[in-house]
């Protein structure tokens, strides 16, 4: 059998393969302008909605309250008391509760301060310290603790090591006669809110007091402690 000529390059069929239709494939097709305009088309609103989401989220991004500034420097005479934590502490222990049946393990709310004392004489601190308590005020009211938990807490004097668990540098100071760095566990302090007042009693000639006043504390409860009826 003579093959027909090839339609497929332009010529012209003949015979019954006159009436075949050719199956063109995506290569074969010929140019269209219309359809190249809807893919154009389809592609600049794909792109403005793209450029319109990336503008939103810097918008959003910009209008983001910024984190609250504060000043953790206070000193009096030849003593400066810098601020350099304060943080929130859920600790999980059967321990220091005035009703504990069980002795179940409970979540125990605690407030931890960090700061440095320094001592800015020329001529070198007496051979006397001075380290009183620590009060937590939210409101203008002393912050009493937890009546379900045996009050009290832990100091230390030397805490270099508690400084860096944050992973933030600490300037601690020229000399460990001249500087100390103090950590202070509170437990069951609960402040409401995200402000509070804290009162540092310390010195190295004499016992002074330091009250920071309105100091961020991210995390606070806004109502009465929390009370669960599942830990009961």
């Amino acid at each position: 059998m003579i093959p027909s000529k090839n339609s497929r390059y332009g010529h012209r069929a003949t015979g019954p393969e006159a009436c075949k239709r050719i199956k063109l494939t995506g290569r074969d097709r010929p140019f269209s302008p219309r359809l190249t305009l809807i893919r154009l088309c389809f592609f600049a609103v794909g792109l403005g909605a793209l450029v319109a989401s990336l503008g939103a989220i810097k918008l959003g991004r910009s209008k983001q309250t910024p984190l609250p500034t504060f000043d953790p420097v206070l000193q009096q005479g030849d003593t400066k008391v810098t601020l350099l934590q304060v943080t929130r502490v859920t600790t999980f222990s059967s321990e220091y509760l005035h009703d504990n049946p069980g002795h179940r393990i409970r979540a125990i709310p605690g407030i931890e301060v960090l700061y440095r004392l320094e001592w800015t004489g020329t001529a070198p601190p007496g051979d006397e310290f001075h380290r009183g308590s620590v009060k937590v005020f939210s409101k203008g009211k002393l912050v009493l603790y937890d009546q379900r938990v045996v009050a009290g807490g832990m100091g230390t004097n030397d805490a270099r090591g508690a400084a860096t668990m944050t992973g933030f540098s600490i300037d601690f100071g020229p000399t460990q006669e001249r500087t100390k760095i103090h950590h202070k566990y509170l437990r069951g302090i609960n402040p409401q809110g995200d402000r509070v007042d804290l009162e540092i009693h310390v010195g190295f000639d004499q016992l002074q007091v330091f009250r920071f006043n309105d100091v961020p504390l991210f995390g606070g409860p806004q109502g009465d402690s929390a009370s669960d009826d599942r830990s009961s």
